[in-house]
């Protein structure tokens, strides 16, 4: 018997021979044994190294012993980082939580939803323990990045909407939901704007995304890079109103060694080269510098820049995303945006509708929050039909992000299991009268309202920082909106009364 040459070790005889049978071997055998274990071994490394997903498997303390590449693509660290290291050292510095850690506790199968603080990427994650003797032997586990997630949800849910007619609800299908981008479509407005959003996605055009604040202008642009071609290529995103025009500016078209005090000595690359045959997305598009809007205008025309103190010209091919909620038509007329940027940016304009606007969409974004934020605290809590109610005729002064924040505090807070109206909408919050955002100047009663918000979450927070996360904003995109709605509107808040 030769099996080393054996075409199939997973299924070799020797495979079969009982611990209880190795003192009856000859030294021959025992050779042929330690080969064949080998290239099992070999076999099972080739098979765990292929698989699409992650694999990682831990001991019964929760320490990680094997890993695949997958995984190493996933979080973003090097395998030599990663095995040897107990899972609860991982908690709060490098995942959001762990399903092995809970299997191991709970003695049986666990699924939930990661975050992976070093690479930004979310994954839904299974982890079962395997038992021995009645014992828990090792953990495994397995991720499926959210990504690819939404690609296959996307793909069957617009196989259903688009053998509907236009303007129709479609009953019956799972709403157009994203893991990573929280895209649910139940609203007719919302699945006319995915419609015009999955066909745009097919062009290489500009695309503006107009909207309020937190109405998910960034998740949007998410899903229209995913429905693209260029889904396979990079996406990168700057936020234009929080960092400064210099800063900008070396971001996006990167910098020469020595271009100036405190570059680095090598010169950097900015977004551009960075995301060369991908999507770049804009976001706070009106933010832009005049000189920045120049030199972005002869990106897009000839398809070159010059990096900062650079002399010779850089290729590229990027599209370009770009979001604002500003009036940009408003904005060219007061001579502080370009208009030939503009076509430029905007030949395919998106608008997204605000939340009091597209109501059917409020109870399933709900639901779809609930669920994941019971996920990450490990509870089982559910809203009652009084909440439900109160929430319909809310009108959400901030959008998306507002409902999301509001149900995680509720989730946290609430003493009950069943989240009432009390709990959704405690007293410091803005009244849900019928006639709120109905009478007057309805935009500048939401600045006014979004003002309230920004000051709230910093009166419960005590700090920016703090508040800025609570509202899941960059520190800087915060205080620069509290500070310009704070010169804008701080004597003319209005006091109401607490919501009945």
């Amino acid at each position: 018997m030769d099996c080393h040459k054996c075409a199939n070790c997973l299924t070799c005889p020797m495979g079969k021979i009982r611990d209880e049978d190795y003192s009856r071997l000859t030294h021959t055998e025992l050779i042929q044994r330690l080969i064949c274990a080998q290239n099992l071994n070999r076999s099972f490394q080739t098979l765990i190294e292929s698989l699409p997903d992650t694999f990682f498997v831990t001991d019964e303390k929760g320490t990680i012993i094997m890993v695949n590449e997958a995984y190493e693509k996933l979080s973003m660290i090097e395998r030599k980082n990663i095995l040897g290291r107990n899972m609860r050292e991982y908690i709060g510095d490098v995942i959001s939580n762990s399903a092995t850690l809970m299997a191991l506790q709970a003695g049986r199968e666990i699924t939930l939803e990661q975050r992976h603080y070093s690479s930004g990427r979310n994954s839904l994650v299974t982890s079962k323990p395997v038992f021995q003797n009645g014992k828990i032997q090792f953990v495994i586990s397995s991720n499926r990045d959210f990504a690819e997630i939404t690609s296959l949800q996307q793909e069957n849910t617009w196989r259903a909407l688009l053998s509907k007619d236009r303007g129709i609800r479609v009953k019956g299908h799972a709403p157009a939901i994203s893991k990573v981008s929280q895209m649910i479509a139940e609203d007719p407005k919302t699945i006319e704007t995915l419609r015009r959003a999955q066909k745009a996605a097919k062009t290489c055009v500009g695309i503006l995304l107009a909207g309020e604040t937190g109405t998910g202008k960034s998740e949007l642009a998410q899903f229209i890079h995913k429905n693209s071609e260029r889904r396979d290529r990079p996406f990168l995103t700057i936020d234009c109103g929080a960092i400064t025009p210099a800063l900008i500016e070396s971001e996006l078209f990167g910098y020469e060694k020595g271009a100036f005090t405190g570059a680095k000595t090598e010169g950097r690359k900015g977004l551009l080269e960075l995301g060369n045959g991908g999507t770049i997305f804009l976001d706070e598009i009106g933010e832009l510098p005049l000189n920045l809007q120049v030199k972005l205008l002869r990106v897009l025309q000839e398809k070159e820049f010059y990096r900062i103190g650079g002399n010779q010209p850089v290729k590229v091919d990027v599209r370009f995303l770009c979001a604002t909620n500003q009036d940009l038509q408003e904005m060219i007329k007061a001579k502080k945006f370009r208009d030939d940027l503009y076509y430029r940016l905007g030949a395919i304009t998106l608008q997204i509708p605000p939340l009091r606007e597209r109501t059917e969409d409020i109870l399933p974004l709900a639901h779809c929050f609930l669920r994941r934020i019971n996920e990450e605290y490990g509870v089982r809590k559910e809203l009652s039909p009084e909440a439900c109610q109160c929430m319909k005729k809310y009108s959400w002064p901030g959008n998306v992000r507002e409902l999301k924040n509001i149900l995680e505090e509720a989730v946290i807070m609430s003493e009950s299991q069943t989240i009432g109206p009390t709990d959704i909408f405690p007293a410091q919050r803005p009244a849900m009268s019928s006639n709120t955002f109905r009478g007057g100047n309805v935009s500048e009663y939401l600045e006014q309202l979004e003002f309230r918000i920004y000051q709230d979450a910093y009166q419960r927070t005590g700090s920016v920082r703090k508040a800025a996360e609570s509202l899941r904003m960059a520190p800087s995109t915060y205080s620069r909106k509290l500070s310009k709605l704070g010169e804008k509107y701080k004597e003319s808040i209005p006091k109401e009364k607490n919501p009945s």
